[in-house]
């Protein structure tokens, strides 16, 4: 049997699967473990068509190739890390893919597995999803995540971009973007990213991307980055609020507004979030009442992070799309679970101002100065648990009611 090509130092897979051996046309093999709960599945694909029995009879064949990586103790919640959904190919490996399944138990012809198998974090997915693929010169593809929301969430493709911009600007660290939404992306196909170097300047970069789906523009930012420079500083100060240790987590255990998600995935429940949010003051999602505003909320990533500032601020661009736009729906007792609201970001700017740890607290301070026309502005103030004015942001986004006859 051939063995398909994989990255250097890695195990080699059977070419035969769906291709020219054992199980042809067969697009996956299943392997399961199961407990007094529950099934965990691996799936590979190999982006081939298949039956459920074609699948099941290569089984045997994948089998041995997932003994192999046991072996060389590549566990699997590093790949699985990597990519979650059905579509699209892991970063840098380009004909494979993997998706972990959570199932009620049953009965099931796939090969069962007493391993201990485990699951990735959320933010070891996170992470993994920013190792992006590099397609050609400036050009490179990413993964989705579906978040539960109607479309991919606005900061995943918010921080990948601007990792694919630092991807071509090493030296230097972003110290502000701007970025418009032009669709709404599809949480279940990968995210193509191609970035043209406007300018390298003694002391400024400027780069700019534009991310598409199906060959559509879905976002376009621009970046610029900064050698290190002192200069004048000033900052106002952080509000006084009550430490994050005083506050619950935000629970989010549903999928919001689940008649409005697409049908493939209404029935799957959300993920974690890689970001754990406490908010001050939260409002009802579901029976909201009016409140000022403007919302303090806590948050930080879900474990620790390695890397350097680059990460940790392209980590915090993701994490800046959560929740402010709600603060311009608080004055109207709405939020965006309710299933006659329609809410998107339109545009999103950042400044980072001082150095930070995204797994360490950050207090996000949201004030939203007008809404009309649909359209809602919310201005932020990110700072650390010290005090210091790390990051700015605005955004404006629609907030539209629709009436259903």
């Amino acid at each position: 049997m051939t063995q398909a090509p994989g990255p250097p130092g890695w195990p080699q897979l059977p070419h035969g699967l769906g291709m020219d051996g054992a199980g042809a046309g067969a697009e996956a093999a299943v392997v399961e473990k199961t407990d007094s709960s529950f099934s965990s599945a691996v799936e590979w694909h190999w982006g081939h068509s298949g039956t459920v029995s074609e699948r099941t009879s290569a089984s045997n064949v994948v089998w041995q190739s997932l003994q192999a990586y046991s072996k060389m103790g590549m566990v699997f919640s590093r790949m699985a890390g990597l990519a979650q959904r059905l579509t699209g190919c892991l970063p840098t490996i380009p004909h494979w893919n993997i998706k972990w399944i959570a199932m009620h138990k049953q009965d099931t012809a796939g090969v069962q597995v007493n391993a201990n198998i485990s699951t990735p974090s959320a933010l070891e997915q996170l992470l993994g999803l920013f190792q992006l693929e590099t397609v050609a010169t400036d050009h490179f593809r990413g993964q989705s995540l579906d978040l539960g929301f109607r479309n991919l969430f606005g900061g995943h493709i918010l921080g990948q971009s601007l990792v694919a911009a630092g991807n071509t600007c090493d030296h230097r660290n972003a110290h502000s973007l701007h970025a418009y939404f032009i669709r709404g992306g599809d949480p279940l196909a990968p995210i193509d990213y191609r970035v043209e170097r406007i300018r390298d300047g003694n002391t400024f970069s400027v780069r700019r991307v534009v991310a598409s789906q199906a060959d559509k523009a879905i976002l376009i930012l621009s970046s610029s980055f900064q050698a290190d420079e002192e200069g004048f500083e000033h900052q106002v100060s952080m509000p006084d609020v009550p430490p994050p240790e005083s506050l619950p987590s935000a629970a989010r255990s549903s999928r919001p507004v689940p008649e409005l998600i697409p049908s493939q995935s209404a029935e799957q429940t959300a993920p974690d979030l890689a970001i754990e949010i406490r908010p001050i003051d939260p409002v009802d999602h579901y029976h909201p009442e009016k409140k000022e505003p403007r919302q303090y909320v806590w948050f930080r990533a879900d474990g620790a992070v390695e890397g350097n500032q680059a990460l940790h601020r392209c980590l915090l661009a993701y994490a800046s799309d959560f929740g402010l736009l709600g603060t311009s729906l608080r004055p109207h007792a709405a939020t965006y679970y309710q299933p006659d609201m329609v809410t998107a970001s339109l545009d999103h700017a950042m400044w980072f101002y001082r150095d930070f740890r995204i797994d360490d607290w950050l207090l996000y301070a949201c004030e939203s100065p007008s809404a009309g026309h649909a359209r809602g502005l919310n201005h932020g103030n990110i700072f650390s648990r010290d005090g210091q004015l790390v990051a700015c942001v605005t955004q404006e986004g629609l907030i539209r009611r629709v009436r259903r006859d």
